[in-house]
């Protein structure tokens, strides 16, 4: 019964997952097509990230490793200098 357990948080992890790889992906999407103003964008960037500590609260080193890079260079490409 213990696999069964497991094999649920498992597939709770992977929807977590596949959910912020959509986010991320729409997100990079809006940006690189330049959809939304920068000041919007940023924003766009901002409520991303707060769903990413949602979701994956201990894992945002992770997230700044990863996607948050990701999302600084399509800021820098089609938004010019990023300023924080």
């Amino acid at each position: 019964m213990n696999r069964f357990v497991d094999y649920f948080a498992y597939l709770e992890e992977e929807i977590r997952i596949k959910k912020l790889q959509y986010l991320v992906n729409q997100t990079c999407y809006v940006l690189s097509h330049r959809i939304l103003s920068g000041p919007e964008a940023r924003k766009r960037m901002e409520l991303l990230r707060e769903q990413a500590f949602i979701l994956f609260p201990d894992k945002m080193e992770t997230y700044d490793i990863v996607y948050q890079t990701r999302l600084d260079r399509l800021w820098k490409e089609h938004y010019g200098k990023l300023r924080r």
